[in-house]
């Protein structure tokens, strides 16, 4: 019976650091995530922007006038 009781009391004294070192461990994953997706994104935007081949003729005309 001792074996179970201080294998309990070391689930108890470590389960609840693990539990929660995965937890903040996952959030910061999401985070960094969120983050990363979100710098590809501009990165996408600032290349399309930088490297468009319209000039401002092939703008006006394509545009509809009112």
């Amino acid at each position: 019976m001792r074996y179970r009781l201080r294998t309990l009391l070391i689930v108890l004294a470590v389960g609840p650091m693990m539990l929660a070192g995965a937890w903040f461990g996952w959030q910061r994953y999401l985070e960094y995530k969120r983050q990363r997706e979100f710098d590809e994104l501009v990165e996408l935007v600032q290349t399309i922007i930088i490297d468009s081949r319209w000039d401002d003729a092939s703008v006006d005309e394509a545009s509809p006038r009112p």
